[in-house]
């Protein structure tokens, strides 16, 4: 069972997290036949990352990316639960 957590609980959603996390992008790669998830991942901001694209088994397979945070942007962290540092 998957337990999805919500601002209400204290915790950043799945789409706040890796902001939260410190991450400065997130990167994913999709098909064209996946078209319907691509237009949605237009909607949710991310952009073609033709640098990312490959070739799978003859397949290609295109990459997109939604930046976070500006390169030089110091890693901010958002309210959230404490959690424990390396």
């Amino acid at each position: 069972m998957v337990r999805v957590y919500s601002s209400l609980d204290g915790f950043p959603t799945p789409a706040e997290q890796p902001a939260y996390c410190g991450h400065a992008e997130v990167i994913l790669h999709t098909t064209a036949a996946m078209q319907t998830a691509w237009a949605m991942y237009e909607r949710m901001s991310f952009v073609r990352a033709e640098e990312l694209d490959f070739l799978q088994e003859g397949f290609p397979v295109y990459g997109f990316r939604l930046r976070l945070r500006s390169a030089g942007e110091p890693r901010v962290r958002s309210a959230g639960p404490a959690r424990a540092t390396d």
